[in-house]
Order: structure tokens, then sequence, then C-alpha cells
């Protein structure tokens, strides 16, 4: 498996690849988002993790597109993975948290979810770690419904 790690810690990174090259994957890392752009784009992965997101005004305008998350959606194998860490809002208490989920949703439009991560005031402002995993699986649309419940077929 072929793994991409986009981290803005230079030793973290360092450590998350060694601990993936020593348990067998062959890794490929950058620290910042106009190399992790170029990466993306020259090569498809099986999984991608985007930790360069640190927090509101400091993240990079070109990292946080629709026409960004397009690309390395485009570039993930078939059956892949997409781990996005991003410091901000846990409950959309602002613009930003509500348009940055929007336009995440706007590309990843099913199979998606979202975590935050350690503990938070549900009605604070407080700024959070909160991922977002996509996971590219087939979608057929289909949905139950009270008259037409194969819940148990599908299983």
């Amino acid at each position: 498996m072929r793994l991409l790690v986009v981290e803005d810690e230079k030793k973290l990174c360092d450590m998350i690849a060694k601990s993936l090259h020593q348990a067998g994957y062959e890794v490929d890392t950058c620290n910042d988002g106009e190399e992790a752009l170029e990466m993306i784009c020259a090569e498809m992965y099986d999984l991608i993790v985007l930790d360069t997101y640190s927090g509101m005004g400091i993240i990079p305008m070109d990292l946080i597109t629709k026409e960004y998350f397009t690309r390395v959606k485009n570039n993930l194998k078939k059956g892949g993975i997409v781990v996005m860490n991003i410091l901000t809002s846990p409950n959309f208490s602002n613009a930003f948290a509500v348009n940055l989920d929007n336009t995440i949703r706007s590309v990843f439009t099913h199979s998606l979810s979202r975590q935050v991560i350690g503990n938070f005031n549900a009605w604070g402002r407080q700024r959070a770690n909160v991922v977002y995993v996509y996971y590219d699986v087939a979608d057929e649309g289909g949905i139950y419904t009270a008259d037409k419940n194969a819940v148990f077929y599908d299983m």
C-alpha cells in the first residue's frame, strides 16, 4: 500500500513515516501544502493523511478549497481513504467551520465521517481537532424506508 502523510510538524511526520515503513508500507511525506499538491497530483495513493490545518487564519487558503479537495479525491486509489485533521469549531459556531464543512462535503459527498477529538463544550466557542475520514466505497444511493426495508437482506 502506498501512503501519503502531509504533516506540518517535521519531527512528528518523520516519526509517523518511520513507524509506517517498519510496518511494511510505502510512505511519502511532506511538510507543506504546496509540496503536498505536487505529490498528490503525481501519484495515486491508498491513504492520504492531511494534517496541515493548524488553525483559522493560519491555514493556507489554497488547502481548503473545493479544487484542492477534488485533486486529493481524484488521486486516491479505488477503495482508498483520506484522513484530514483540522483545528476548527466542533459545533459550527463560526462561518469558517460551517463553510469548511460545506466545502469538504461538496467534494466528499458520501462515506464521510466527522469526529471531534477530545473534550469540548457543545455550547462553547473554542476550537478542537476535528477529523474527517472519507472512504472511497461504492454508493448506490440505497436508503431504508418503512415500506421497503431490506435491512435484513443487506447484512
